[in-house]
This record gives C-alpha cells, structure tokens and sequence, in this order.
C-alpha cells in the first residue's frame, strides 16, 4: 500500500517557578500538561519552584521535569528546558518542533497539532503564536495589558527594522502591527481583575518561513 507519512514529532517546553501548589497559575499549569499529553504531545519542563511537591505533581501529571541546574532567572530555566526538549526528539533524523508556551496556558496545547499541520503544509520554519487582542484586553489585568501592549509594539519596531535590514519589508501583510493604538479600546470593556486562564484566550498564529511570510486565520 502507499506509505504513511509520519507526523514530524512536537515537544513542549516551558520554564516554571511556582511558590506553592495552591496557586492558581500552577493548577492551570498541570491542566496545560494533561491536555498535552492528551493530545500526544511530550512536555518539558525546567522548574525552579522551591519545593519538590511542585515537580512530582507535573511529573505524575505527564511531563519530563528537570529541577534547574544554574543560578539565575527565567533565561536560564528557558535554555535549560529546551536542551531537555531537544534529547525527547523521536525519530532518526532529529527532525522536529519544538514548541515554547507558558505552561499557564491550559488551552494552547490543544492548538499544536493545527499548528504543526500548517508549518508542514506551509515548510515553515518557525511559528509565532499570537493573541487576539480582544481578548487579550478583556481578561487580563489592565496593567499588565497596558505594558505588555507598549512592549510588543516597541519589539515590533525593532523586528521591523532588522526585516529592513536583511531585505524584508515590513509592509501590512508581514505580521507586523504598524498602527499601535495607544488609547487601548479594549480597557474599557474591562472586567477582570485577576490574571486569565487559558481557556478564555484565543490564539492567532503568523507563520514563517525562510521564502516569505504568511498569515493564517484565527484559531
């Protein structure tokens, strides 16, 4: 018969620190690892938690967990859990994804296997997870919305102009929000004054490859 081509394997990975195991961003936590592993998806996780209780908990909840090694902060927790990902590889060939996400998330590993279609459909190279801002501004704090809202578009600007500098043009269509509106609509429809679970964000994907950049519809 013809030949099955297999799925290229995806490993999830993601820095932790949780002061204990009753916060709330800890139990969405293991709710992200339960439904990765739902979804066949690998999880690694470089934690940083003071206590042990917290890695047992994500390991009996599915995930690979690693206690950081090296002194420092979220940067190191980050390389060390990428390194952890990248010997999960299945396969031969070492071909793979592997896919960064905060682990408080609890829906997004429900999105990784469209977004794995789509890099091999499209020969991405990399995709860039991004949330719909109606959202985003609805259910986050309004601080914490406000500043990382000044902070994408200053990381916009920089993008832009190293794209520039390497020949891409940072036009409309290239993912790149060149209207920043600094009056933020969405604060007036303000209602949460705790952090979001991951259930109530949506996700928008751009995808990119080493050829050109394309948009792909919201999730």
């Amino acid at each position: 018969g013809p030949e099955v081509k297999q799925a290229i394997d995806l490993v999830i990975f993601a820095a932790t620190m949780y002061p204990n195991i009753s916060t709330p961003r800890f139990k969405e936590s293991i709710a992200s690892i339960k439904n990765a592993r739902d979804a066949g998806f690998n999880v690694a996780v470089c934690d940083n938690s003071p206590s042990e209780e917290v890695r047992q908990i994500m390991r009996k909840a599915g995930a690979v967990v690693r206690k950081q090694s090296k002194k420092g902060k979220k940067g190191v927790g980050l390389r060390e859990a990428l390194e952890l990902a990248a010997r999960m590889v299945k396969g031969k060939n070492n071909h793979a994804i592997l896919a960064f996400q905060e682990l408080e998330k609890g829906d997004m590993p429900l999105h990784w296997d469209f977004i794995r279609k789509r890099m091999e459909y499209l020969r991405a190279d990399i995709a860039v997870p991004k949330r719909d801002d109606s959202y985003f501004g609805k259910t986050y704090p309004i601080g914490q919305y406000h500043s990382e809202s000044f902070g994408a578009a200053y990381l916009n600007a920089m993008a832009r102009e190293k794209l520039r500098m390497v020949g891409i043009s940072g036009s409309s269509n290239d993912g790149l929000d060149s209207d920043q509106n600094y009056r933020f609509p969405n604060a007036a429809a303000h209602k949460s004054k705790s952090g979001s679970s991951g259930g109530r964000n949506r996700t928008a994907n751009k995808y990119y490859s080493s050829s050109k950049w394309q948009d792909i519809d919201w999730l």
